[in-house]
């Protein structure tokens, strides 16, 4: 389901208003879909975030970052966009970069973030028939998390008719969600500006 190997560099693109008009109607790097967590920078206003409502809390580094999605996303837009952290206001997913590169057009990446939130939409109502209802949590964690209640009748034949829906249905999600969003082997590059 996830990808572990060796690293790619995205190339460096250059700002553009596209890539501005793409993320307003997407949000799906905030809404926990693609990322469980952010990591906070140095310079970021921890404070400031957690009294604005963000869960912020120390990672086993010590570093400040917060669970996704984000609670300050309101359908695809941040409510706290001019206190935003810097990993928010630095990352740019495939689709932006491959959109600002023009290797996409715009028109094939509204597509693809339609189809990647009608996808994202499905798992979580299926979550939601199966008794998984914390949204506040990742969409992999809660799917990871309901397998796991169900993982001692996973031999049984009524475990393949009720979860295998499901089942396919995040693994369709990880393969779009690598091809055309995130690929885990991919680096984060913040020399945007």
């Amino acid at each position: 389901m996830f990808s572990i190997g060796k690293k790619k560099t995205m190339p460096a693109p250059t700002p553009d208003p596209l890539g501005s008009s793409l993320c307003t109607e997407c949000g799906i790097c905030c809404a926990g879909a693609i990322f469980g967590h952010a990591v906070m920078r140095e310079g970021d206003d921890v404070e400031g975030l957690a009294e604005a409502g963000m869960a912020v809390y120390r990672n086993d580094e010590g570093q400040p970052e917060y669970l996704l999605p984000c609670p300050k996303l309101d359908g695809a837009c941040c409510t706290i966009y001019d206190i935003r952290p810097t990993v928010c206001h630095k990352f740019q997913c495939q689709l932006l970069v491959s959109v600002k590169g023009e290797h996409v057009p715009m028109e094939t990446a509204l597509e693809k973030v339609a189809d990647g939130k009608e996808q994202i939409a499905r798992i979580m109502a299926m979550l939601l028939e199966h008794g998984e209802d914390n949204e506040s949590w990742p969409l992999i964690t809660r799917y990871l998390l309901l397998m796991e209640k169900h993982e001692g009748d996973s031999d049984k034949p009524e475990y393949q008719e009720r979860f295998a829906p499901l089942i396919e249905a995040v693994n369709a999600w990880q393969a779009f969600r690598t091809l055309w969003f995130w690929d885990d082997d991919n680096e984060i590059i913040e020399d945007y500006d």
